[in-house]
């Protein structure tokens, strides 16, 4: 079986947090109540929807402590309401907790399935409908009775419409709904296929026919062939009349579920277009609903009425590419270094004003590649074949060795300026600002930062105030402005003097992050999605601006920014995008 998913997420609350997570086989529903902002909210959120989407469980149990470390660990606030579907196969694991319900419509019975701290699984069966809510989202949509009305014997697509047109005209501040329906994947042929034997009936019949009269006229004489000739006449017309009526039920069928489609995708699109301008979130979850419901149109009518089809998917292409900004750029190359060494083979690049560190592991140097003249440095050291990160800060290059430490370098050669650190775990990130350097430690939940002085730089000390380091086990990249950026596959978080500061994460639906760019000289945060090919620009709340999107960006081994231009690292060549 296969879900058929419809989620709902209403306008922000102004006390409190509300969401909604649907990925693959898990869906969640939650809220918190009292005092925890947008931001701490979204940021929670994505937190749990990366652990319990890369997590697998083989019992209720495993999945229930899972839950309870994943709510105890990331320090949820101790109000807060959770319906939670998990679902494995024709198993579902199902939790609540606080004022979390789960409801079920099994044929044409309907009841509340599980509420408040409750524990729950059991086997599906063909078209169970599940509706994950909270009691305060039952309030809003008018009680148990109206949401029983709504969804009863209605697919998750008829439910959202009716759900959407309520709330036009009645509050949804906090509102957070999944409404699932598994259903039976059948390999049935398209209704188009039908077409094709229509064609090929009249023939076969006609030929049977025709043998068959051609027998009987042998056996039987002149007169009993004119009669058996006028039966044959009457069945060609019978069954060519049928064959056309039964085609023709068919392309009124598709015709009718074409508007009615057409109808549903109109209205969500018109809603992402009204949402955008307030919340661009949800507004590309209505985006994201308006495909699913494509897709199963494309589903239902198989090749039949392709224009139609294909006219709502540009549509929504448009809609989405307008509401999201995105824009689809060129690129061009702009420099090879095998012009300066026939082996080069770079793995990593940072830029700093208008120079870029290349490191090659590989060939054990580093080129430092001038952006304005293009010209190249080559600095080589056989130690540099085992350096795992590169940062320049005025010119000058610095590399992480493992084992060996912090090298910087001085005078076309290498000098060690921080020692290797018994204390250190898994060194992700490096980044000089105002002469101080910083190292991201995913495995030890901190950025140490280390203060300059003579001949070196004083002992590590934590970057953030007490009580402020965040989990940074899945932290992938830092940035630094004055104010300092942690980025994540699904966010990014903001710190300043060494405190939690507001960032919005304003990020497309799905976004997966390689890594965050930014400058103190520059106005925005610069978010690389390798997978999608893009780069997302940020304001420096998290506001989103808009998405660039570029073949290369897909095949880029690492990229930075300068003069409004995107440099492209490619194994031995450089690109350059312009914004």
């Amino acid at each position: 079986m296969q879900p058929l998913v419809y989620f709902y997420s209403g306008t922000k609350k102004k006390e409190g947090y509300s969401g909604v997570i649907s990925e693959r086989n898990l869906f969640l529903v939650v809220e918190w109540e009292g005092s925890i902002s947008q931001d701490e909210g979204e940021a929670i959120i994505q937190i749990i929807k990366e652990k319990l989407t890369d997590s697998y469980w083989e019992s209720l149990a495993q999945f229930e402590s899972f839950i309870i470390s994943v709510v105890g660990k990331e320090n949820i606030p101790l109000q807060f309401s959770l319906a939670v579907v998990y679902w494995k196969g024709t198993v579902l694991y199902l939790i609540t907790r606080g004022n979390g319900a789960v409801f079920i419509r099994r044929q044409s019975r309907y009841a509340k399935l599980l509420s408040e701290n409750n524990i729950a699984s059991g086997h599906l069966k063909e078209g169970d409908f599940f509706l994950l809510t909270t009691s305060d989202s039952l309030e809003k949509i008018g009680g148990l009775e109206n949401i029983k009305k709504i969804i009863q014997s209605r697919s998750p697509t008829m439910i959202g419409q009716t759900v959407r047109e309520y709330f036009m005209d009645h509050t949804d501040e906090g509102v957070g709904m999944i409404m699932i329906e598994f259903l039976t994947v059948r390999e049935t042929p398209p209704l188009s296929s039908f077409a094709v034997r229509k064609h090929l009936a009249v023939p076969v019949v006609l030929s049977s026919l025709y043998q068959n009269l051609r027998q009987r006229s042998q056996a039987a004489g002149r007169p009993r062939l004119l009669t058996s000739l006028l039966v044959g006449a009457l069945t060609v017309i019978l069954v060519w009349s049928v064959l056309l009526g039964y085609q023709r039920r068919l392309e009124t069928a598709a015709k009718k579920q074409i508007q009615e489609t057409a109808k549903l995708i109109h209205s969500e699109l018109e809603q992402a277009d009204e949402a955008s301008f307030v919340n661009m979130e949800r507004a590309l979850i209505f985006i994201s609903q308006a495909k699913t419901d494509l897709v199963k149109l494309k589903k239902d009518v198989g090749n039949q009425r392709k224009k139609e089809v294909a006219s709502l998917a540009r549509l929504i292409d448009q809609s989405e590419a307008k509401i999201s900004r995105k824009e689809e750029k060129s690129f061009e190359e702009f420099y090879d270094l095998k012009l300066n060494d026939k082996n080069a083979a770079g793995s990593a690049m940072t830029i700093d004003q208008d120079m870029a560190a290349i490191l090659d592991g590989l060939s054990g140097k580093i080129y430092l590649l001038s952006l304005v003249k293009k010209s190249v440095t080559t600095l080589s050291g056989s130690s540099l074949k085992s350096a795992s990160l590169v940062e320049i800060n005025q010119s000058e290059a610095y590399v992480m060795i493992p084992g060996s430490g912090i090298f910087k370098n001085i005078d076309q050669s290498f000098k060690k300026i921080i020692e290797p650190d018994q204390e250190w775990g898994k060194i992700r990130a490096i980044k000089i600002y105002n002469t101080n350097l910083y190292l991201l430690d995913t495995a030890k939940n901190d950025v140490y930062k280390y203060l300059p002085i003579e001949n070196g730089y004083a002992d590590k000390k934590s970057y953030f105030g007490q009580g402020e380091a965040p989990n940074t086990e899945d932290a992938n990249s830092l940035a630094i402005d004055g104010s300092l950026y942690l980025g994540y596959p699904s966010q990014i978080r903001k710190y300043t003097g060494g405190v939690r500061d507001t960032f919005s994460n304003s990020l497309p639906v799905g976004a997966r992050l390689n890594k965050i760019i930014t400058a103190k000289e520059s106005e925005s945060l610069y978010a690389w999605d390798k997978g999608r090919g893009s780069v997302y620009i940020l304001k420096k709340n998290g506001e989103y601006e808009r998405e660039i999107r570029s073949d290369i960006l897909q095949q880029s081994d690492d990229l930075g920014i300068f003069d409004n231009k995107i440099f492209v690292l490619a194994h031995n060549k450089i690109f350059k995008i312009s914004l």
